[in-house]
């Protein structure tokens, strides 16, 4: 907090990502934090790279979903493999597939978990450079994220712009980002009515493409790439004019 205390004061402006960063820091700095340099400006998704899949009339007989990040215990990982359990149970006929994108300290334990399941269920994808990942992305038929806290997720966002359904942890900072219509949020560590939930999403074609377009909508006017390079040249006309 030093730092940030030296940069509200010599600093001409000061650039956080959300509104929930800066009312921690306004709660941390007490009189030092200056509303007059604070800006909002949040991460920007480069939506052309991060695009929707080509669609076809054929309806696939197997359904992916996946979460990409860190492999870590803040991650809930293990919550997502004990979904895949309950998938497999509730819809056999699916022929589930569970696919985590990133690396990270809890891998061993997590495959560890994925063979109790059957093989081929859970699949380990590793770190993949930015467009591998955005082929990824648009391997999914839902994007799952289970969380118990984010900033902005730039996961998410990727999923957004990827015109992807979401199901997420309901924690601040992902209910912050995703609206009812973008989005289903769910309490953590309910294996069986995340499966029920994402069960049921995948039965309705239209629901699925309603909510992957709306993500996609609010990720191009709010959180592109385009839309940060706008904020940060405003804010830099904006001191240069003083």
């Amino acid at each position: 907090m030093l730092y940030t205390r030296i940069a509200m004061h010599l600093a001409d402006a000061v650039v956080v990502l959300t509104e929930e960063l800066a009312g921690g820091l306004r709660a941390g700095l007490g009189r030092a934090y200056r509303t007059d340099k604070v800006s909002i400006i949040p991460t920007g998704i480069n939506t052309d790279r991060f695009h929707p899949a080509k669609r076809t009339d054929d309806r696939p007989s197997s359904v992916r979903i996946g979460m990409a990040g860190r492999l870590t215990p803040v991650k809930r990982n293990d919550d997502l493999i004990a979904v895949a359990r309950e998938l497999q149970r509730l819809r056999p006929e699916h022929g589930w597939t569970l696919s985590f994108a990133g690396d990270g300290e809890d891998r061993s334990r997590l495959e560890v978990m994925a063979r109790e399941l059957a093989p081929g269920v859970v699949e380990f994808a590793g770190m993949l450079d930015e467009q591998a990942l955005a082929d990824w992305y648009r391997s999914l038929d839902v994007y799952v994220h289970a969380s118990t806290a984010e900033a902005l997720s730039t996961s998410i966002l990727q999923a957004m712009a990827s015109e992807l359904p979401i199901v997420a942890s309901d924690v601040p900072g992902v209910a912050a980002l995703l609206p009812a219509d973008a989005g289903i949020l769910l309490g953590n560590g309910d294996a069986l009515a995340w499966a029920e939930e994402i069960a049921s999403l995948v039965a309705s074609e239209e629901r699925m493409a309603a909510l992957g377009r709306n993500a996609r909508d609010l990720c191009v006017r709010q959180y592109s790439h385009r839309r940060m390079h706008e904020a940060y040249d405003e804010l830099i006309r904006a001191h240069a004019r003083r």
